[in-house]
């Protein structure tokens, strides 16, 4: 066949602005279009300051995946598009600031309550579900975000959705000790305080919850399970060594004495994987009372 130039190849795989706006229905305001393909659009020698070893721990290319020539536009990897969908949004989400504000402080929160209450909920189907319970403790008031209740076993969560730094996935020790911090350690001394709470009642104890006021009788339970659960996967390993983490509390001075913790998306796998309350049950004792202090998001 003819020979074709490069730059009539280039040309073929370059796609206008103006046959993307032609995709979406008729009234779509196409400056709005253009202004998204903007924002998620690099350019050539953009990203030529950048220290080469952060190209990709800082997702350049996952936040924004399209290419911006001559005013067109070429999205060489259209279906990683599908997989970073979370990176992509935070780029539009974080630019605005009303909109950054309600991301991190009302959305990423209850999204993460919400799906944890459902996936908790179709697992357990048998169990007490205690959601967003109401306490006093110590003249204070405060709340527990889910807590199973299955025969003598109680296993308490505690959801956490503050946002890690982008710098955390450079590697920054600062950034990964302030998201330690404020997810996991935080996380866990709410739920040791509600495991405390209950331990010291006694006889019938009704719960003003999500679901209306809920009976439970503390002094049945003879097993505390703990977890925390978090929005975002870190460059981590997936299983930390207690010991491990003994030697990064003393460099970075933080506790070691915190509960395992899960990503939200690994959690629905499992329970979508363990379809059994007996089986699930046993998963999270086993991990809870392991040699491995189980950090499912490193």
């Amino acid at each position: 066949g003819d020979e074709i130039s490069l730059a009539d190849y280039i040309d073929y795989i370059l796609v206008s602005a103006e046959e993307l706006v032609g995709l979406f229905p008729a009234g779509t305001e196409e400056e709005r279009i253009i202004s998204v393909l903007d924002a998620l659009s690099l350019e050539f020698g953009e990203l030529s300051e950048v220290d080469e070893m952060y190209l990709f721990l800082g997702k350049y290319v996952q936040k924004k995946p399209i290419i911006r020539i001559n005013g067109k536009y070429f999205m060489f990897h259209i279906f990683r598009m599908l997989t970073n969908h979370k990176a992509i949004l935070e780029t539009l989400l974080l630019s605005n600031e009303k909109l950054n504000k309600a991301y991190k402080n009302k959305v990423r929160p209850e999204y993460l309550e919400e799906r944890l209450s459902a996936i908790l909920t179709k697992a357990f189907p048998n169990a007490i579900h205690l959601k967003n319970a109401k306490y006093q403790y110590e003249g204070q008031n405060f709340e527990n975000d889910h807590t199973v209740i299955l025969g003598d076993k109680a296993i308490i969560f505690e959801a956490k959705a503050a946002r890690p730094k982008d710098s955390i996935y450079r590697g920054s020790d600062n950034a990964f000790k302030e998201n330690y911090e404020n997810n996991i350690m935080y996380a866990s001394k709410q739920a040791d305080r509600f495991e405390t709470f209950l331990k010291s009642q006694t006889g019938n104890l009704v719960l003003e919850t999500q679901d209306g006021h809920i009976e439970v009788k503390p002094d049945e339970i003879k097993e505390f399970i703990k977890y925390n659960v978090v929005l975002d996967a870190l460059p981590r390993n997936s299983i930390m060594d207690k010991n491990n983490m003994e030697e990064y509390a003393i460099a970075h001075e933080v506790e070691t004495n915190v509960n395992p913790t899960f990503v939200l998306s690994d959690l629905e796998i499992v329970a979508d994987l363990l379809d059994s309350e007996i089986l699930l049950l046993d998963f999270f004792i086993s991990f809870y009372l392991s040699k491995y202090l189980m950090v499912l998001l490193f």
